[in-house]
């Protein structure tokens, strides 16, 4: 994954330090953020990068779905 460049977690480390779902928002958020700059840049060479951003913002929206389902 792209954390070398990225502050969130990995869905791994995510695991091990569960969040709330506000949390988990942040960080969908902050990996949506910086996808956005990395196809901004317009380096093709970033599409790895930016496709691990998309990944890893995909799994914090399920986590934070997950915690808010199970606090009904």
């Amino acid at each position: 994954m792209a954390e070398a460049t990225h502050p969130s977690r990995t869905p791994r480390e995510a695991e091990r330090h569960p969040g709330s779902s506000q949390d988990e928002l942040r960080q969908a958020m902050s990996c949506l953020r910086s996808a956005r700059r990395a196809l901004q840049r317009d380096d093709h060479r970033r599409t790895d990068e930016v496709l691990d951003l998309l990944k890893a913002a995909a799994h914090h929206l399920e986590q934070a779905w997950e915690r808010a389902a199970s606090q009904d």
